[in-house]
């Protein structure tokens, strides 16, 4: 019995009919190649695990199906056509990841086999036995939010994603940088260029062209700042969350930071939903905010109180918080109890809010909701 193959251009033109999307001309051209890494990726991981599968093929085996580098601008939907992609994968070895999260599996991975048997460090380089482990459980693996701004993750993802390759593992990659601007200026740049190579050569470049950014006119059409607390915010947040995730189902999320683990009620999109307390009222750091910051273009944070004497830490954490995600250009949708200058009560004498209700401000502003987000 065969799988079924995808149609994902019915399924591009049913959201547009429902006008949970706009159309775009070239998102349509786009989805017509996703359409044919669709359909051979049905027929693949069906018969990839098979041993003489397995045994026979080879780098060269046109069987293998090519993987996608999608990228383009800011809000121009690569994540969404890249899900509707992943959604119509029939496969329980699947795997879709922001590439931020993936680096970081890789790092814990990488820690882990070294802190192992002695007889570890006499096998040579890590990476070739965690990539080798990686790729019998992933047949296709998504990566969302591509971008290489760490030293230690461009030494390491050439020889990682050579291996991945080598074991037949098909790769579909968004990024609002092309591949030959991966890295700009990075220090030793000319030891990252092969990889760039390897990225060429194994995956099928599509630049998603064109100026409309979904993302921000979904932005400009409503309020970003709700206030005061209410019915009303309330609504005006789950709008806010339902028009920017386009419709698509949200999940749970877990961040691992350093061992411990931050929950994200809801997400989808690049999209994170929390209220206030669990992110503000927890014990969380600077490094916690970042990771999310680095993972979501957008926040929504519901529940924002006004700051009494008696929640000095609570004001000192959102303040902190909100440095991150101006300093990352993460998208803020809120709703709090007060306009930015009346949070805080007098009394705190937090100097540093007067900063914060700056930010606050200009975070509504067209100008920075244009800003594309730095992961």
């Amino acid at each position: 019995m065969t799988n079924a193959v995808p149609d994902l251009l019915s399924s591009y033109h049913e959201r547009v009919t429902k006008e949970t999307w706009g159309h775009d001309a070239a998102q349509e051209h786009t989805v017509k190649r996703l359409q044919r890494l669709s359909q051979e990726l049905c027929h693949y991981s069906s018969r990839r695990n098979v041993g003489w599968w397995n045994r026979f093929r080879s780098r060269s085996n046109t069987s293998i199906p090519t993987g996608i580098y999608l990228h383009g601008g800011v809000g121009r939907g690569k994540t969404a056509l890249m899900d509707l992609l992943y959604e119509n994968v029939n496969s329980q070895q699947k795997c879709r990841i922001h590439f931020h999260s993936f680096m970081l599996d890789m790092h814990a991975r990488i820690h882990s086999w070294r802190q192992g048997p002695k007889e570890h460090w006499g096998r040579g380089d890590p990476i070739k036995p965690i990539a080798e482990a990686y790729s019998k459980g992933v047949t296709f693996l998504f990566l969302d939010e591509f971008q290489v701004n760490d030293i230690a993750d461009a030494m390491i993802i050439k020889r990682l994603f050579s291996v991945l390759f080598e074991n037949g593992v098909v790769i579909a990659i968004t990024s609002n940088t092309a591949p030959h601007d991966l890295y700009a200026n990075g220090l030793n740049r000319d030891q990252f260029i092969p990889f760039i190579d390897l990225l060429e050569s194994n995956l099928e470049i599509i630049h998603l062209s064109g100026l409309t950014d979904f993302r921000l006119l979904r932005l400009q059409r409503a309020p970003v700042y709700f206030s005061p607390l209410g019915h009303c915010t309330d609504a005006g947040l789950d709008a806010a969350f339902n028009s920017l995730t386009q419709g698509w189902a949200s999940e749970q999320d877990l961040i691992r930071i350093n061992g411990r683990r931050l929950s994200v009620p809801a997400s989808a999109c690049g999209v994170a939903r929390f209220n206030f307390e669990q992110l503000c009222g927890e014990p969380l750091g600077t490094g916690d905010y970042v990771e999310v910051a680095r993972r979501y273009h957008t926040v929504i944070l519901a529940d924002i109180p006004y700051f009494s004497a008696a929640q000095r830490d609570q004001a000192s954490r959102f303040i902190r918080l909100i440095d991150i995600l101006y300093e990352h250009r993460v998208n803020l949708i809120c709703g709090a109890a007060k306009e930015p200058r009346e949070l805080c009560a007098s009394d705190i004498n937090l100097s540093a809010f007067t900063r914060t209700a700056s930010r606050l401000s200009e975070m509504r502003s067209k100008r920075y909701l244009a800003a594309s987000h730095i992961a």
